[in-house]
């Protein structure tokens, strides 16, 4: 009886997302080796990532799928496995801003601070060919920080060079050192979920509500 019921269980879910299970066999008999799938539709990015569509193509098809979406904390990269069922998990915005998280290290002020130093002495060793690159990145990385420090945030936006980028984030790196010396509690503290004390990258356009939606989510299926 429990055999039957996980069947068909198995089943209705594929026929939720039959629309996508569909153009995952199209692909596969196309030749594709391996697929990615990110659990949100177009119209549903303020909105919990649906990790049931992506269990549901890897039930259906025999080459590799790597989960993307919801994937905010290291915590979060064996739960999307546990509910997917993925061969791998991606992350964007979240590595973005914590390049650590794959090394099971959660975003927090401090810890941003040691990669933002980190960065900045291995752009200086190795110049990329603009300066919006470095830019781009030290905007994530000292995301937190940059929120208390808003004429460095505006200088950072303006700095014309390479070089100027990288003394704006030394800048930055030397403010949040002394803060860290007074407060490490609070510049240590975890940001990458809900209630934390500090706004990350990550959370900046999303809800207090934690965005990885375990198989138990309420999310309505594909029409």
């Amino acid at each position: 009886a429990g055999e039957t019921a996980a069947a068909a269980a198995e089943a209705a879910e594929a026929a939720a997302y039959k629309r996508t299970v569909e153009l995952g066999l199209a692909l596969q008999a196309a030749g594709c080796a391996l697929l990615t799938l990110h659990g949100r539709t177009k119209e549903q990015r303020s909105m919990p990532c649906d990790w049931r569509a992506i269990r549901a193509l890897k039930r259906a098809l025999s080459i590799p799928v790597v989960a993307n979406g919801g994937v905010e904390a290291p915590e979060d990269v064996a739960a999307c496995l546990s509910a997917t069922e993925a061969d791998g998990v991606m992350s964007s915005e979240a590595a973005l801003e914590n390049p650590a998280i794959f090394e099971g290290v959660g975003a927090s002020r401090a810890g941003q601070l040691a990669l933002a130093s980190e960065y900045v002495e291995l752009a200086r060793r190795h110049p990329p060919r603009c300066s919006s690159v470095v830019k781009a990145h030290l905007f994530k990385l000292l995301y937190m920080a940059l929120q208390a420090h808003h004429g460095l945030r505006v200088r950072l936006g303006s700095a014309s060079s390479f070089a100027a980028a990288c003394d704006v984030a030394e800048e930055v790196i030397a403010l949040e050192e002394a803060e860290a010396a007074r407060s490490p509690a609070p510049m240590a503290a975890r940001c990458d979920g809900p209630g934390a004390p500090f706004l990350t990258w990550y959370r900046r356009h999303r809800s207090d509500g934690k965005q990885s939606v375990a198989v138990a989510g309420t999310l309505a299926a594909e029409a």
